[in-house]
């Protein structure tokens, strides 16, 4: 017997708050507007009811729960991968331990 996978597929800010818009101004059902915008439920339940509490989406912005970790920012990444590679490419050796520092 095959399985049938479904491929999860990363929510964007968007996505998010058009099944907001979708179950506030729409009235669609929460259930129903977390299915086509693959969000879970709950998580949509939550937003819906931040939503009106505050009467607006764009007070918050949504993000993911590893972003709020996260020490550099994107641009700072992005230049410290455009260093590494630099140095790779002019054979200066770099370990783990000299990248710490």
């Amino acid at each position: 017997m095959t399985r049938n996978y479904k491929k999860k597929k990363e929510n964007d800010e968007e996505d998010a708050q058009r099944a907001v818009l979708c179950v506030i101004n729409d009235g669609m059902k929460l259930r129903t507007a977390a299915a086509i915008y693959y969000i879970k439920p709950s998580i949509l339940f939550y937003r819906v009811k931040k939503y009106e509490e505050n009467l607006s989406p764009k007070n918050e912005k949504y993000c993911s729960k590893h972003t709020v970790h996260q020490v550099f920012t994107n641009d700072e990444e992005s230049m410290l991968e455009k260093y590494f590679l630099k140095m790779s490419k002019m054979n200066y050796s770099l370990t783990y331990c000299k990248v710490d520092k």
